[in-house]
């Protein structure tokens, strides 16, 4: 079930947090039910992901390891697994009663199970299917909690993604990893990439920021802090081939982390 990635699922919280009804009680519940449900969602992907990837993840030096490809469970198991979770999301969104939030679910799915069957194996299509996810995600705590959000906030969050997907893909080229779609790839291409994005998202939350007024500076401050970290830990080799273990155990990103929601919370709410 992958827990530790529903870590990416908080993305949903983005429009309730920014919009400034963290203490709006009915909006923060809506949110936390979409949490739930795109959280059940992704675990049945990644179940049929592992599934899919049964034969590649029994060589891999750490994938070998999950209960798939270590022969913990069976196959019949898994997908019992995971068609329980899909009944739990489904339920959720009965909870929820909003058909835009069940539609956006439902796309989410066809296009990750379209990506563990085809997508992922062509270059650059499949960075923009993960960097899709992630404004899924957003929009999905939008919908959830009737939240308008910036555009800026779209654009930082796409350019992000990037930066987080292409990082991966170069760990994993550096450990000479054998997903196919890496053949594709040239360090220059994907480090390119993760410079660009890194420009771009730095540019569209700055843009977010000085609409708002000078006392959102810290915010802008703190997020190129987080970007430049994660970039200079690309750079050193030492970014890990799952992003988000880096914000769970590097303490630099994980304190600047901590400060800008801090930061956040007090120029918006006090």
């Amino acid at each position: 079930m992958r827990v530790t990635h529903w870590v990416k699922n908080l993305v949903v919280f983005l429009p309730l947090f920014f919009g400034s009804l963290l203490f709006d009680k009915n909006a923060v519940w809506h949110a936390m039910l979409a949490f739930l449900a795109i959280s059940f969602a992704a675990s049945t992907i990644y179940i049929i992901n592992d599934l899919a990837d049964l034969a590649v993840d029994q060589q891999h030096p750490t994938k070998k390891l999950r209960p798939l490809a270590a022969g913990e469970i069976t196959n019949s198991e898994a997908r019992l697994l995971a068609m329980s979770l899909t009944a739990l999301s489904l339920i959720v969104l009965l909870i929820i009663g909003n058909i835009n939030v069940t539609l956006i679910i439902f796309c989410y799915l066809v296009l990750n199970i379209t990506y563990s069957n085809y997508l992922k194996h062509i270059a650059i299509v499949e960075i923009f299917v993960l960097a899709g996810n992630y404004l899924i995600r957003l929009y999905l705590g939008g919908l959830a909690t009737g939240i308008m959000i910036s555009i800026w906030i779209f654009v930082t969050i796409l350019f992000g993604s990037f930066i987080l997907i292409s990082g991966k893909r170069l760990a994993e080229m550096k450990r000479q990893s054998q997903r196919k779609v890496l053949k594709f790839y040239t360090t220059e291409f994907l480090n390119g990439v993760v410079l660009i994005s890194l420009a771009v998202s730095v540019t569209a939350f700055a843009l977010y920021t000085v609409a708002l007024g000078f006392r959102h500076l810290p915010q802008l401050l703190i997020f190129c802090f987080i970007l430049f970290r994660y970039y200079y830990l690309i750079t050193l080799n030492k970014l890990t081939e799952q992003p988000e273990k880096v914000f769970l155990t590097d303490k630099m990103i994980m304190g600047g982390t901590l400060s800008f929601f801090i930061a956040t919370f007090l120029i918006l709410y006090l």
